[in-house]
């Protein structure tokens, strides 16, 4: 699976839409500016992992649809993002978060 920063960030907005939540409301929740949120739901800029777990909280989801995987009766696609990621401890948190950070900023061209 391919991160598409578009596609993330217009699952991002309809979830947020879905919560009857103004950006304004989302990007406080989540602290991080108006400016913030909005580049990230264009998909102009990436979303790291400490997000990632804020807005599944925030938005009341999973991390599927927050990223946008697609969900046919009820199952995900492919194995749950957000069951995998309920089971890592802190420090597995950490790890993963600072290597999807990685691969996101040295995506092949």
């Amino acid at each position: 699976m391919e991160y598409n920063s578009f596609e993330v960030g217009q699952a991002i907005r309809e979830q947020r839409i879905k919560c009857h939540k103004t950006i304004e409301e989302l990007a406080f929740e989540v602290n991080r500016s108006k400016y913030h949120m909005n580049l990230i739901e264009l998909g102009t800029r990436k979303m790291g992992m400490e997000l990632l777990f804020e807005l599944i909280t925030v938005l009341h989801t999973d991390a599927n649809s927050v990223l946008g995987i697609p969900v046919i009766n009820g199952n995900a696609l492919e194995t749950s993002i957000d069951e995998r990621l309920k089971k890592l401890t802190p420090e597995q948190q950490e790890y993963y978060t600072k290597m999807f950070m990685y691969m996101l900023d040295n995506k092949p061209a």
